[in-house]
């Protein structure tokens, strides 16, 4: 689309709420987002497409700000009288969206549903939460198995449900937060309308539309068109005209989210059609995948904003290792490795990923050919892509994890640990190794952040050396606005309506 025709559109347009005589501020908008959640459930699935929304409608005992520091939410305060307890006194006069107040007997609830279903992904947030009980209306008692440094930073994704909600929370949720669902076409849009009865100041944005599923070209149409205020994602190719396009605002921030290959190591064979045997059983065949990606050329190529990455947390995570080296890219390097365990002429392998991914698969493909590895995609959406993954395969895999709680905890206790009833819910490869299993597990028992962050290094180190996960990039969160909202991208990479500003 031209220069001129954008302007064009930006000064004839009417926005979504038509002409505003009085010149009072806008209050219905548009969102253009790249989530399709498949459930408004906010314990199910531990995936950013649903915590964007259950964020908006739902909330925790405690909150992150933008740059992750935890202030109140629920909970207007809490003591901590010994090691192993945490009481929360819980705000009077909150509201659930159907009127009925919230009381300590629904946080028991909340926490107690996750506890007891491990099933539940959101359920790893509760692990080594001994007991929760309400001492009275307004206030709860946690227990611990043992000091938790990082209580507060958990229970921030633990949003609070009604008690006695869970076979409606799926579609039909009711929470404690700012907006209530309206209406949600699966696929297609969401619509969230400001709750009036919420405890907390009141959003200025009265109603949204989010627009689902959208690619960066589909972003950056639905922006310089009118048809969104707000964009996620836009093309990059198209930064230019957004950037000449005097009534829209571009934000950005490296964001939270790794996108990464990854193997299965208990996987027989590398794909259902192949007799032969998995490769990447084999730390040199996993090195020589590391070493065949330019992840400078591949982040310059995707469609949207990319950070090359060196490991596999970004540096606002604690527990990022600034000592180590970037990766380095090596072509010849890799064909040795590959000639050294065996596979000289190279092999072919189903490349999974998600669709939402689709983009990195495609930008490695050429790039492990070079070195005689032929990917072949298999592009999925995220229902097909997450099932297969829990029943065994597949050996090889694009996907994307962030650190939500801003420490690095989050990836060992889900990704490394060996998987066990507490440990381990994303560790699908099938790696065990018990020195790392014990790091991780004391470093969840440190409460100096000194000697926590020592210990989080070397647990980096020592999976780094693994590569049982080769970083590709982080995903930048970059949003497009009309300039008369603005935001500040967030370190988690919620975008969250009730932090929008409006002018007039």
């Amino acid at each position: 689309m031209g220069t001129g025709f954008a302007l064009l559109l930006s000064a004839c347009r009417r926005g979504p709420d038509g002409p505003n005589p009085s010149g009072g501020t806008q209050a219905r908008i548009t969102v253009s987002v790249p989530h399709d959640p498949e459930t408004l459930d906010p314990h199910s699935h531990d995936r950013l497409a649903e915590f964007v929304f259950s964020s908006q409608l739902f909330e925790p005992l405690v909150k992150t700000d933008a740059d992750m520091g935890i202030a109140p939410s629920l909970a207007a305060r809490w003591v901590n009288p010994d090691l192993l307890t945490w009481i929360f006194h819980l705000r009077p006069s909150v509201k659930f969206h159907d009127g009925r107040p919230l009381t300590a007997a629904d946080v028991v609830y909340s926490i107690d549903r996750l506890r007891q279903h491990p099933e539940l992904e959101n359920s790893v947030y509760a692990l080594r939460i001994t007991s929760v009980k309400a001492l009275d209306d307004l206030t709860v008692e946690i227990k611990t198995t043992h000091p938790m440094s990082l209580l507060l930073n958990k229970l921030s994704l633990v949003h609070i449900v009604p008690a006695g909600s869970a076979q409606t929370l799926a579609s039909a949720p009711v929470g404690t937060g700012p907006y209530k669902l309206s209406s949600w076409t699966p696929g297609t849009s969401i619509r969230l309308t400001r709750f009036e009865g919420y405890w907390g100041e009141k959003p200025k944005i009265e109603e949204a539309t989010f627009l689902l599923g959208r690619s960066p070209d589909e972003a950056t149409t639905d922006i310089v068109t009118g048809r969104a205020q707000i964009a996620q994602n836009p093309s990059r190719s198209r930064e230019g005209e957004v950037a000449r396009n005097s009534n829209l605002s571009l934000f950005r921030r490296t964001g939270n989210f790794l996108v990464h290959a990854a193997f299965n190591l208990s996987s027989d064979r590398i794909s259902a059609s192949s007799s032969e045997a998995n490769p990447f059983r084999k730390r040199d065949v996993r090195k020589a995948v590391s070493l065949a990606i330019d992840r400078p050329r591949l982040a310059a190529a995707l469609p949207s904003f990319a950070v090359p990455a060196s490991q596999l947390v970004p540096t606002f995570i604690f527990g990022h290792n600034p000592s180590l080296p970037e990766l380095p890219f090596d072509p010849a390097e890799a064909k040795a490795l590959l000639a050294k365990a065996g596979h000289a002429e190279g092999f072919v392998v189903a490349l999974h990923t998600r669709k939402i991914l689709a983009d990195a698969a495609r930008g490695v493909q050429p790039m492990l050919a070079e070195i005689g590895v032929r990917a072949q995609i298999v592009e999925l959406p995220d229902s097909e892509f997450f099932r297969l993954r829990e029943n065994g395969g597949p050996a090889f895999f694009v996907n994307r994890f962030g650190c939500t709680t801003g420490d690095a905890s989050d990836l060992w206790d889900a990704g490394f640990h060996t998987r066990d009833e507490n440990y381990g819910a994303s560790n699908v490869s099938g790696y065990s190794n018990r020195d790392i299993d014990e790091l991780i597990e004391k470093s969840s028992e440190l409460l100096e952040a000194p000697s926590r962050r020592v210990m989080l290094h070397n647990i980096m180190t020592r999976v780094m050396d693994e590569m049982l996960w080769v970083p590709l990039y982080f995903q930048e969160d970059v949003f497009v606005t009309e300039k008369r909202y603005s935001l500040r991208p967030r370190a988690d990479s919620v975008l969250l309506l009730s932090e929008i500003a409006v002018s007039p």
